[in-house]
């Protein structure tokens, strides 16, 4: 792991890490490198996206 976030907690500790992809309701959302934000693809997008 690039970042080292394996390394951030004691011996001993926990620590979780999770990257979502997908909304609460289970949609789908995808990195957009031109604006570097996370969006709903415009292909199963709905107008509350």
């Amino acid at each position: 792991m690039q970042l080292h976030l394996h390394r951030q907690a004691a011996v001993g500790d926990v620590l979780i890490y999770a990257n979502y992809i997908a909304s609460v309701d289970g949609r789908i959302s995808l990195f957009n490198e031109e604006s570097g934000e996370f969006a709903v693809p415009a292909c199963i997008a709905n107008k509350r996206d």
